[in-house]
């Protein structure tokens, strides 16, 4: 099943022509009647309705979307084209890729001061499930000549695209709904700045400090020992 636009490509442009259309833009507020529609299309083949003029659209992969599908197609990177995406709804790749980047330094910093020179293999977003049960995440692996010593993955359901789930060692260490979707189902309008860097904070540390508490229950138990180490 093929997704890509034509003219698509990793530089992600687009002349100007193809970026003005006729359709009122979907942006609140905008009056553009220049938008295009957005490109999405889901594995039920289910187009996005949204429309968007040069100042709103995202471009991604040579392809004109609105800002969540944009986020979902970079997720997935050029391998886009050839996966049956997510439904229309649905932003678990997007999430998984936003919480994924977000934590990749904190955990690389993590991994590198319990185990240091030890080589680290660091994924994409990737679907982790099948076809009924897909989840979509990035994992940090280390690795040796006997394979994988310690794994650490967070990943997204499509069945529950607002939960998180991080995995230490196969095994499942938190489950926890980010505070700014939260905050989004209690709160009518614009959130207040300074709580949402502070939530945003709380959240991130209590994954590291979560993730650093096993790593060390792990070390000093003799559970599991890294090669080499």
């Amino acid at each position: 099943m093929l997704h890509q636009a034509p003219g698509s490509g990793l530089s992600g442009q687009l002349s100007l022509a193809l970026r003005r259309g006729n359709l009122l833009c979907s942006a609140p507020s905008c009056a553009s009647h220049e938008a295009v529609r957005c490109f999405y299309r889901d594995r039920r083949q289910r187009q996005c309705e949204s429309a968007w003029c040069r100042d709103h659209q995202r471009l991604a992969f040579g392809a004109i979307y609105c800002r969540r599908h944009a986020g979902i197609i970079n997720a997935l990177g050029p391998d886009h084209a050839s996966l049956p995406l997510p439904d229309l709804e649905n932003r678990a790749p997007s999430l998984a890729n936003w919480i994924g980047r977000d934590l990749n330094g904190p955990i690389r910093d993590l991994l590198a001061t319990h185990f240091p020179g030890h080589p680290l293999n660091v994924s994409g977003v990737v679907n982790g499930g099948g076809l009924r049960d897909r989840t979509w995440g990035r994992s940090w692996k280390l690795i040796s000549a006997t394979g994988v010593d310690l794994s650490i993955s967070v990943n997204v359901p499509e069945a529950q695209d607002s939960v998180v789930r991080v995995i230490y060692e196969g095994r499942l260490l938190l489950e926890l709904t980010p505070p700014w979707i939260e905050a989004r189902t209690r709160v009518a309008g614009p959130l207040d700045p300074h709580a949402d860097y502070e939530a945003r904070c709380d959240f991130y540390s209590r994954i590291v400090e979560d993730l650093e508490t096993a790593i060390v229950a792990t070390k000093a138990d003799g559970r599991y020992v890294v090669e080499g180490l």
